[in-house]
């Protein structure tokens, strides 16, 4: 596990102490994305240019589109595809696609 300091200079980081936030050494995270305080990012997670993981996420093996964005959820094995919502307090099963655009849960 390493902390968001560890990352390039291109991931955002506003309104966060680096030390609350955790990434493994295979997550991906891509120039312009922005990571929330109290995220977790596990396995195989992928952000793409210009998400958000919002606070308190934690993605094990999740793919985050461009542009995409999440808030206070844990997700598992899950597709966020470009402009997706997904906002807090949502369950969602393993294995689902969020498509293009659409919102679930209460998020802006």
């Amino acid at each position: 596990t390493r902390c968001l300091s560890d990352w390039s200079s291109d991931v955002c980081s506003s309104d966060l102490q680096p030390s609350t936030v955790r990434v493994e050494v295979d997550v991906r995270l891509e120039p312009d994305s922005t990571i929330g305080p109290f995220a977790v990012l596990r396995g195989q997670t992928v952000v793409e240019r210009g998400a958000v993981v919002g606070p308190w996420v934690t993605l094990t093996d999740v793919h985050v589109g461009r542009g995409a964005r999440v808030e206070g959820v844990r997700l598992m094995q899950a597709v966020l595809e470009p402009g997706a919502r997904v906002g807090p307090g949502v369950a969602l099963p393993s294995g689902t696609v969020v498509g293009s655009a659409a919102r679930v849960g209460r998020i802006e």
